[in-house]
């Protein structure tokens, strides 16, 4: 936390405009009180503190959003400025720009920004510079100070006791003088040249010099010095000092602080000439001592030469002030201060939440809802080495990982352009913005830019790359298969989405590649119960294509203080997401519409979500079609994920397979009702009714497409597979499958799949139901409980669309099942309940 409140939440500006303002009130206060010294001292005093603690109360205030003002959400325009295309394969969030961008792009008065690969100009880090030049200039002053205080108790511990009768009866006359109960204790010193009191002990020691002088005015030195005691000037000198540690670049706080000790000292004159003593006597007696620096944070009677001759005519000539601040005064101006200070701190803008969003109810459970921020489309082309238009290349805009256009090879742009959505939002201030650019075949190509101005089109020319590879093992030797590999910028941003990332015991020089030469990267590695690990990875020697990591070794956690997961970089974005992808209590389905907010790339990179157990890598995040359940309090963690076809927007059937979660033998869609819906992130409440579900999608379409879809349960005939039999297991007549049922249709398995077990022949049926897409009806003879063991390969038939081939593929599914189970699969038509999709025409 403290380091997002230093790299984050504070703004040097703010931190210099608020400690001036307050130090400049404190000055002119004390202009005007000159002739109250010791209440000049004490607006002083405030004013120093003032400037420590509105800056850092005003960091606070903006970094829990406290502030009294709220922002005005910014409305985006009506209708997004680009298409989004979602790919499966590729992440995709910007279809080629059309013509209009096309003759914009070459139309720019002064033509594309020509960006070599790896030759992005250095991002010089001025905040940290200046931040670390802050820390130490603070660091040296309290090095300075802790000195300062080791030499005060050097100097007090070797002190002698005086036997000067004199001094002794001068101490007890200004006691009384003053009023003062408590003893005091005077040591004699020779490194002492000017009488000065420690008062940091009980009762404090007044330390005088060797060579005592008979003619001073021992009296009104000693009041001098308990009048510093009796004001706790020790304390305020203490402030002041550590008030010009923490701003030491600010000039006018260390005047402040000058001038407080300057009204200090008067003020402790102006209570001896208060006390009855001679003036001709006590200046008389400053004249005849040499300065001494301070101790303790509290001035000796003579602290400076070049300040003694006005404190002498002061005495001599001017009428000397009122001593005592006066407790209403006091309170009134304490008062004061702290007003100004809450009400400065407090007078900011509280971001709206997620940044504002536009959300429409429509009816009374269907909601569409779209974050509003700021965005700007990021223009250009990607050239090869040759400055050719590199043909079907992807582009993301880091560090969001949304890449872009990459379709199948008949919508690729074959002229390079490209448009990517940007919002300054998701960048801290004076952080740059990365473009990378790839292409995997033929050739290994990449770029990796910075965009110094997002508004003017940019040429990015490819270069070769390079990938990398390794092993991830235990201290053992044993390989880790389940582990997560990603790969990202060393930058920290709002969100650390990665640009790549791998599955254990995969080739990583294909999923971690290719990568552009010219920066280093960070390599993270993650696997549930061993410490998390990070690599450096130096890209920067052109000459490896290859960088071999060998064997990376990962250290179990510790059982007594196991490692916590990183979910979240960063819990604003955590929270912005759950505020935006949560439904009310009346809310049935929300359709969540693009830009989405930055929390989404945090939510769908953290490896403990549902969508890195079904990727192999991270640069889905921008194509994949969020379908999340509710489950009234929460996102429910499901093994059941959604993705959208690359090669076409989102369908209805896809809607409501994914989304609803409905089987293909639920509902008849007729192909043309099978219409394009808008891209988006679905959030379906489990628990509610199917209808109801049906109801708000209908409200939905009609809102997006204009068209009245409309869903209608009615009876119809519908192909089945009936089972019937006694079920026991024999072994394959292959010998291939022994010791399990087999459920495929080519006889090869894939090495991802694992036998299961089902624990009753039901549990089998409804598994076999749910993967063939196909209603099993059970006709079965009774068996006692039995476990039955399984493995299964190849796709859902429901998605197969060829009827041939469906069929073909169903019955060499039956045909091994009816060999290892004894049991007989039959296909029949018989009558059940479909949801059928028709459409409504007019009004």
């Amino acid at each position: 936390m403290i380091r997002e409140l230093f790299l984050r939440d504070m703004s040097f500006w703010a931190v210099a405009w608020q400690s001036t303002l307050f130090v400049v009130i404190g000055l002119v206060c004390s202009f005007l009180l000159r002739r109250r010294p010791a209440r000049a001292s004490q607006v002083l005093l405030l004013a120093l503190i003032a400037a420590v603690t509105v800056p850092a109360m005003g960091v606070l205030v903006k970094h829990f959003e406290l502030g009294v003002f709220v922002a005005e959400p910014i409305q985006p325009e009506v209708g997004m400025p680009y298409e989004f295309v979602p790919t499966v394969y590729e992440t995709s969030v910007a279809v080629p720009p059309s013509a209009d961008i096309v003759n914009e792009i070459h139309a720019g008065t002064e033509g594309p920004v020509l960006v070599e690969a790896g030759s992005a100009r250095a991002h010089i880090p001025w905040r940290l510079i200046v931040l670390y030049g802050w820390m130490a200039a603070a660091l040296i002053l309290l090095g300075r100070l802790l000195v300062a205080v080791v030499s005060g108790v050097y100097l007090l511990r070797r002190a002698q006791p005086t036997g000067c009768e004199q001094i002794k009866r001068a101490a007890e006359s200004a006691r009384s003088k003053l009023a003062i109960t408590k003893g005091l204790r005077v040591r004699r010193s020779r490194n002492v040249r000017s009488p000065v009191i420690w008062c940091w002990s009980r009762p404090p020691v007044l330390l005088v010099p060797n060579d005592l002088d008979h003619k001073v005015d021992w009296v009104g030195v000693i009041c001098h010095e308990l009048a510093h005691w009796s004001r706790q000037d020790h304390i305020s000198g203490l402030i002041a000092e550590l008030v010009v540690c923490i701003l030491p670049w600010n000039p006018l706080v260390w005047w402040s602080k000058k001038r407080m000790v300057r009204f200090s000292e008067q003020a402790c004159d102006d209570w001896v000439v208060a006390a009855g003593q001679p003036r001709e006597d006590y200046a008389q007696s400053l004249l005849d001592f040499k300065p001494q620096k301070q101790v303790a944070f509290v001035p000796a009677v003579v602290s400076s030469q070049q300040t003694l001759a006005g404190r002498v005519r002061r005495i001599l000539k001017d009428n000397c002030g009122n001593p005592r601040t006066g407790a209403v005064w006091a309170l009134t101006a304490s008062a004061i201060a702290i007003c100004l200070a809450v009400g400065i701190a407090f007078a900011q803008t509280r971001p709206s939440r997620s940044t504002g969003t536009i959300k429409t109810k429509l009816g009374r459970s269907a909601v569409i809802e779209q974050p509003a921020f700021e965005t700007i489309m990021i223009k250009g082309r990607i050239l090869d080495p040759n400055n050719e238009p590199a043909y079907g290349a992807s582009i993301v805009a880091l560090p969001v990982t949304s890449w872009g256009y990459h379709t199948e090879p008949r919508r690729r742009n074959k002229e390079g352009y490209f448009e990517l959505p940007w919002s300054p939002t998701w960048i801290e201030q004076d952080q740059p913005i990365y473009l990378m650019a790839v292409v995997q075949d033929p050739k290994s190509q990449a770029a990796l830019v910075e965009v110094t101005d997002p508004t003017s089109p940019v040429t990015v020319r490819l270069e070769p790359a390079f990938a990398i590879t390794g092993k991830v093992v235990e201290p053992g030797g044993q390989q880790i298969e389940e582990c997560l590999v990603t790969i990202s910028l060393p930058t920290e941003f709002k969100c650390q989405a990665p640009i790549y990332c791998a599955r254990g015991g995969r080739p990583w020089e294909h999923m971690l590649s290719p990568l552009p030469y010219g920066a280093k990267y960070e390599l993270t590695v993650q696997a549930k119960g061993y410490r998390t690990q990070r690599i450096v990875v130096d890209g920067t020697d052109k000459s490896q294509k290859l960088i071999d990591l060998g064997t990376i070794i990962l250290q179990p956690q510790s059982r007594a203080k196991p490692e916590v997961a990183e979910q979240y970089a960063d819990p604003d974005l955590e929270k912005e997401f759950h505020e935006v992808y949560s439904l009310e209590k009346d809310e049935i389905i929300k359709l969540i519409k693009p830009p989405f907010v930055l929390g989404r790339q945090e939510y769908f990179q953290n490896p403990t979500s549902i969508y890195p157990r079904v990727f192999n890598s991270l640069d889905f995040q921008g194509a994949i079609q969020a379908c999340l359940l509710w489950d009234g309090e929460a996102l429910m963690e499901t093994s059941l994920t959604a993705y959208t076809n690359t090669h076409r927007p989102p369908t209805l059937e896809y809607i409501l397979c994914l989304t609803l979660r409905m089987q293909h033998y639920d509902f008849n869609i007729p192909k043309e009702l099978d219409i394009e819906m808008p891209y988006g992130d679905w959030i379906v409440r489990a628990d509610s009714p199917r209808n109801e579900q049906l109801r708000s999608l209908e409200e939905i379409i009609y809102s997006e497409t204009n068209r009245a879809i409309r869903f209608e349960k009615r009876m119809a005939e519908q192909e089945v597979i009936v089972v019937r039999g006694r079920y026991e297991f024999k072994p394959h007549p292959s010998g291939d499958y022994p010791d399990y049922v087999p459920i495929t249709s080519r006889g090869k398995f894939s090495k991802a799949a694992k036998v299961k077990t089902a624990n009753s022949l039901p549990e089998f049926l409804r598994y076999l139901e749910s993967s063939f897409e196909i209603k099993v009806v059970d006709e079965t003879e009774p068996i006692e409980k039995t476990t039955i063991r399984y493995r299964r390969s190849g796709g859902t038939l429901g998605w197969m669309k060829n009827p041939e081939q469906r069929r073909k593929e169903l019955n060499a599914l039956l045909e091994n099942l009816a060999k290892t189970t004894s049991l007989q699969f039959e296909v029949e038509r018989r009558p059940a309940q479909i949801w059928f999709v028709t459409e409504t025409k007019g009004n």
